[in-house]
């Protein structure tokens, strides 16, 4: 992608193709044609390969905090760092909840993993629901207020997810 906001561009401008808005999110049709259970099952297995080497935190340009959750000790000791398949799926649920409404899809997490983590696909399925529940639209105007920073009563208060 061409950036939209850039201070310098490295680089030439690459010819963009335009999509049209239902074709945007082709390439997670088979998550959001899963259930509940077949896409829990997807991501159980994805995230058992994870090393938690955090190549996928380190690369992410919005992934910026001071001190990460995942690196605190105390007072929270309800993360381990351990890679088993609980404490791998709590680290990509926490990291993409974290980043929902936020991420650019730059795709730098999945081009760093070492393991071929599909992590840009979580990532763009929650890019999909907050774009139709908030219509936010991350990167693309400097004026815009992030998802939680602002309240609309005009909202809506059911859960899609």
């Amino acid at each position: 992608h061409n950036p939209v906001i850039s201070d310098i561009v490295v680089g030439e401008a690459v010819e963009e193709t335009k999509q049209a808005e239902d074709d945007e999110f082709l390439d997670i049709k088979h998550l959001l044609d899963m259930s509940l259970d077949e896409r829990w099952e997807y991501w159980k297995e994805q995230s058992v390969k994870c090393v938690r080497c955090y190549a996928c935190r380190e690369a992410c340009p919005l992934c910026y905090c001071t001190e990460c959750v995942f690196d605190r000790v105390k007072p929270y000791s309800w993360n381990e760092k351990s890679t088993n398949l609980k404490e791998n799926l709590f680290y990509h649920i926490i990291r993409a909840l974290h980043l929902a409404g936020r991420c650019i899809d730059c795709g730098e997490c999945e081009r760093v993993c070492p393991m071929n983590i599909p992590i840009r696909e979580m990532n763009r399925f929650l890019m999909k629901r907050t774009r139709e529940r908030f219509d936010v639209h991350p990167g693309m105007d400097q004026e815009d207020t992030c998802m939680f920073g602002e309240y609309n009563d005009c909202d809506p208060q059911e859960e899609i997810w």
